[in-house]
């Protein structure tokens, strides 16, 4: 079965610590990239939300 269309993929190479790896293919098996992508995906979009939120009082006496 094809892959929906989604965002635009880029190919890149990512080292990975070798017990972490085999973790997620006992884990997910087949596919489990595509776990890993979703978890990059996830947590940059938060990143993203948290960066761009401007800065109040409250955020600086918070940063101690």
């Amino acid at each position: 079965m094809p892959t929906p269309p989604g965002p635009e993929l880029r190919k890149v190479t990512l080292n990975l610590y070798s017990d972490d790896v085999t973790r997620m293919e006992q884990v997910y098996g087949f596919g489990w990239s595509t776990v890993v992508r979703e978890l990059v995906h996830d947590h940059t979009f938060k990143m993203h939300e948290i960066i761009k939120r401007p800065k109040t009082l409250g955020d600086l006496a918070d940063d101690k």
